[in-house]
């Protein structure tokens, strides 16, 4: 006798047959609906961090002054993390992910649903805390049709797991196989996703494959394609972040129906070819206007950013695709190497290259490659492939099979080597991207553990700095500084603050990190070091840290009157604090 789906509902027990279909028909009939979530959950829905943190440090403040001699923080966290919404019962990640996915709020357009992520991370919301079906925050952001790969790579970096089971026993990419969304399945296959585990029916994500339409198997790994379409190479797909420094500050097209913008790469050349597609221009269409309308030009800009050998034809470029499968080899000096994760051929490896402008090759593949800063990096613009002080690294994954090498584009960075008086260098990395099929999966802090370690090998450097850093990079750079600084015993002097400035300048000079960097690398190991925010080393570390937010905005603090001032120097201190502890968390 089967159960009624309110007992499906309340139960957490593995689902087989016909109660799973009950179950899972029951979720797919769920809507989003803004007001079905609490007051507690509007900000993981807009993906406003600076509420979440103001909120979360409120709660904070509300249980010190209801409980004494509690860890009122902890007990927030707690809170949070036993956040459950909908009917659907979605815990704290997985509403983030939702508003990510369907919330439409033009009030709120600077969101940070990544940052609201890491933020529930670092104050104990567990990763893998799963709905009434046992989906989590990765599992939704990877499987359903509106997918948010960008927030499954930033999940994944926090730890979760691509082979979590649902109730139904299935992993993500049974979903995305039924989906059929080819970047997902693609995504999902890279990142370590198990082809062979069964489901509580019995069915496997490699049994679906047979039953699904070719686009769907031509995004498993290789050995699962077709060879006849570039012998059997991965297809991936991914959208631009940025596209205003090309069409405009609006990011708006006018004048066609239909319109598809592709710009399709060869994954190791990065050989070029551009297409544009469309169903109806509006000089076709038929107008009462007598103004007569011309549809914005398409072409130009984009041709504009991109290397001048750029294929002609589909056909073109198919056919330099094969050959650069067996052929293409990066330019430059290899430097170093490291191991990947597994796919289901061989071990995947993983190659670092240096390379200058006055090698003629290594100039040429930096102008197919320097297209991708402007899609990905915020304001970023072209380099001056003119001036010799610039250096490029590139990251290439290397796969060794049947007998063949052929290797992909990973990531890269730009560092340029400024005068340092009297006879050295300093380095300063200017961008660093790796690109998204490849996010999450520790090659950016490769690339920077390199570039660090060639700094500190050398002596003709002097440090190593950033220009101008996002928060994703600032996370990951103080990640590895940590690591690094905590593996050698870099803070074994270091008691409580304050902290002297020379030895914050001692520090810098041997671990040849910015003043800056040393600074809150200073400040992450004095709050690592203590236990409770009641402590009196508490109060010197707030102190501390204060002192140095003032001395870095005087001028704007000095315009405030004194409660203003307090107030400000308060709340950047308690950011502060919460990106610290979600450093520290990752460590």
């Amino acid at each position: 006798m089967s159960r009624s789906i309110d007992e499906l509902v309340r139960g957490t027990e593995p689902l087989a047959g016909a109660e799973q279909r009950m179950l899972r028909e029951w979720v797919s009939m769920w809507t989003f609906d803004v007001d079905e979530f609490s007051a507690m959950a509007q900000p993981l829905i807009r993906g406003d961090l600076a509420l979440l943190r103001r909120e979360f440090i409120a709660r904070v403040a509300r249980l010190q002054h209801e409980r004494s001699n509690i860890d009122a923080e902890h007990l927030a966290g707690e809170q949070y993390a036993a956040m459950r919404e909908t009917r659907l019962c979605m815990p704290a990640m997985e509403v983030v992910i939702a508003g990510a996915q369907y919330h439409r709020d033009t009030r709120h357009r600077q969101s940070d649903h990544a940052g609201c992520l890491r933020f529930l991370h670092s104050i104990g919301c567990p990763i893998d805390a799963s709905d009434v079906a046992g989906f989590t925050a990765f599992m939704r952001a990877s499987q359903t049709a509106h997918s948010r790969l960008d927030l499954a790579r930033v999940l994944l970096d926090l730890g979760a797991r691509v082979n979590h089971t649902s109730r139904f026993g299935g992993i993500a990419l049974h979903e995305a196989i039924m989906a059929q969304d080819r970047t997902a399945v693609a995504f999902l296959s890279r990142n370590g996703a198990d082809m062979d585990l069964k489901d509580n029916d019995g069915v496997s994500p490699r049994d679906i494959v047979g039953e699904t339409e070719s686009g769907v198997v031509q995004a498993m790994n290789s050995e699962e394609g077709d060879e006849e379409e570039g012998e059997g190479a991965d297809v991936i797909e991914f959208h631009p972040e940025f596209t205003y420094p090309i069409y405009g500050e609006h990011e708006r097209i006018f004048g066609y129906k239909g319109l598809s913008i592709n710009l399709n790469y060869a994954a190791g050349s990065l050989a070029t070819y551009f297409d544009i597609a469309y169903t109806k221009r509006i000089e076709q269409m038929e107008s009462t206007s007598a103004v007569a309308l011309k549809a914005d030009d398409v072409d130009t800009p984009m041709r504009q950013i991109l290397a001048t050998s750029v294929c002609a034809t589909q056909s073109e470029f198919a056919q330099q695709v094969a050959r650069d499968t067996r052929e293409f080899r990066p330019s430059g000096r290899k430097v170093h190497e490291y191991a990947g994760r597994s796919s289901q051929a061989e071990q995947l490896q993983y190659e670092i290259y240096s390379s200058s402008f006055n090698d003629a090759e290594s100039a040429k593949y930096h102008e197919r490659m320097q297209a991708f800063v402007l899609f990905f990096i915020e304001g970023a613009q072209f380099i001056d492939t003119s001036d010799e002080r610039w250096h490029v690294y590139t990251v290439f994954e290397r796969l060794d099979m049947n007998g063949q090498t052929s290797y992909s584009l990973v990531g890269f960075s730009t560092v340029y080597n400024f005068y340092c008086w009297p006879d050295r260098k300093r380095a300063r990395i200017s961008q660093f991207l790796v690109l998204p099929p490849f996010q999450g999966q520790g090659h950016g802090s490769a690339l920077y553990a390199y570039i660090h370690a060639m700094v500190l090998g050398s002596s003709d450097y002097a440090d190593l700095s950033v220009e101008d850093p996002s928060e994703a990079f600032d996370d990951m750079r103080d990640r590895n500084d940590m690591r690094y600084l905590l593996k050698h015993n870099a803070f074994a002097h270091i008691k409580s603050a304050p902290v002297e400035q020379s030895a914050i300048r001692e520090l810098q000079l041997e671990h040849k990190l910015s003043r800056r960097q040393m600074t809150r690398c200073i400040e992450m190991a004095l709050l690592k070091m203590i236990k409770s925010t009641k402590s009196q080393e508490f109060g010197k570390f707030r102190l501390f840290v204060k002192r140095r937010i003032y001395a870095q905005n005087m001028d704007l603090l000095q315009a405030l009157d004194p409660d203003e001032r307090k107030q400000k120097v308060a709340e950047s201190f308690a950011s502060v604090v919460d990106g610290y502890r979600r450093v520290l968390s990752l460590l």
